[in-house]
């Protein structure tokens, strides 16, 4: 940057001007001194807009990466919680179903219990698997979401 304004701005400038004359013998000697001044302003309007547009890409850059960051972060925390509902689920919810369905067939082979106990068990064990894999199908998808938010970056 420093070396276009010294391209624009030359600075003071001195001239040694020699030459022979009409007459013999005339020898004309000149010296000049030249000082740039302000009339006409040559490029540094375009240096300043060049410095302008430079802070606003750079400001451009910055937001953008700052967005990009805060969308990684949101879908790796969505990810996190549908992981940890899925193994809460499973944790809690899943054996316990297991248990209820095991002791529903155990009491209906032994006669202590009809065949509509049986089959809410198995209806409450098939409802348990449908929600694990609704909750299964929602971490993969979170998983997905931020595969491609980690790509767009």
């Amino acid at each position: 940057m420093s070396a276009a304004r010294r391209a624009v701005f030359p600075g003071v400038g001195v001239q040694l001007v020699a030459g022979y004359g009409a007459s013999p013998g005339q020898v004309d000697l000149g010296v000049g001194l030249t000082v740039p001044l302000p009339v006409v302003d040559r490029g540094q309007g375009s240096i300043a807009a060049a410095e302008g547009r430079a802070d606003a890409a750079r400001a451009t850059a910055t937001g953008l990466l700052a967005l990009e960051t805060e969308r990684l972060r949101g879908a790796f925390a969505v990810m996190t919680l549908r992981r940890d509902a899925l193994a809460t689920f499973r944790a809690s919810a899943s054996g316990a179903t297991e248990e209820a369905l095991a002791e529903a067939r155990a009491g209906y082979s032994n006669g202590r219990s009809n065949v509509l106990d049986l089959a809410d068990a198995y209806s409450a064990w098939s409802q348990t698997r449908l929600r694990e894999v609704d909750l299964l199908e929602a971490a993969r998808q979170a998983e997905i979401n931020l595969a491609r938010v980690g790509e767009t970056r």
